[in-house]
């Protein structure tokens, strides 16, 4: 797989959420990671892709999207597009993502079909190799996890995991929720 690293210096995961919406479709595997430095703190994004002929869609897609924004830095190997301001963060991503040790996977295989309500065994039929429950619960796979529409699991220990919570009647939701509270909402 072939790992390209943006930064754009964006402050919340919704952020790069949105970026990521805008900017591909398909089997592009895309992750978001918080940068920090001293005591600030962004958001840069990882893409993945499996062949040529994606990359070089992907670098196309991308460096049109990266001409409206003014300060950007583009990782792919070796090369550098942008400014390298936010080299460092862009290159974190493409480290934690190929390691697989860290970031929020917005794009990923299976998430087109994780909506709604679903079954354990359902989203561990996408990419997602385990889901834990508040802790290190296992949910047997016949569980409902009602998705509203929004699954962002995380890299951890080189596996793709996605935390839950109980909901009502049973059944799961993600811990992460789609539309955080004001309180919440300045944490990413």
């Amino acid at each position: 797989m072939t790992v390209v690293g943006v930064d754009l210096g964006l402050r919340h995961e919704r952020d790069a959420d949105e970026f990521v919406a805008a900017m591909v479709e398909g089997d592009v595997v895309a992750s978001t990671h918080v940068v920090t430095s001293g005591e600030s703190r962004h958001v840069a994004v990882a893409f993945g892709v499996d062949d040529e002929e994606s990359e070089q869609k992907l670098m196309t897609l991308l460096l049109a999207g990266l001409a409206d924004h003014q300060q950007w830095t583009l990782l792919a190997g070796e090369e550098v597009h942008g400014t390298t301001d936010f080299l460092p963060g862009a290159r974190q991503a493409v480290t934690e993502h190929s390691a697989r040790s860290a970031g929020r996977l917005v794009r990923f295989p299976g998430v087109d079909g994780l909506v709604g309500v679903v079954s354990i065994a359902e989203v561990l039929a996408s990419a997602i190799d385990r889901v834990v429950v508040l802790g290190d619960d296992r949910p047997p796979a016949e569980i409902a996890l009602v998705t509203r529409d929004f699954v962002r699991p995380r890299w951890s220990g080189g596996e793709l995991v996605l935390h839950t919570q109980p909901n009502k009647g049973g059944t799961l939701v993600p811990f992460e929720t789609p539309n955080p509270t004001p309180c919440c909402g300045d944490h990413g």
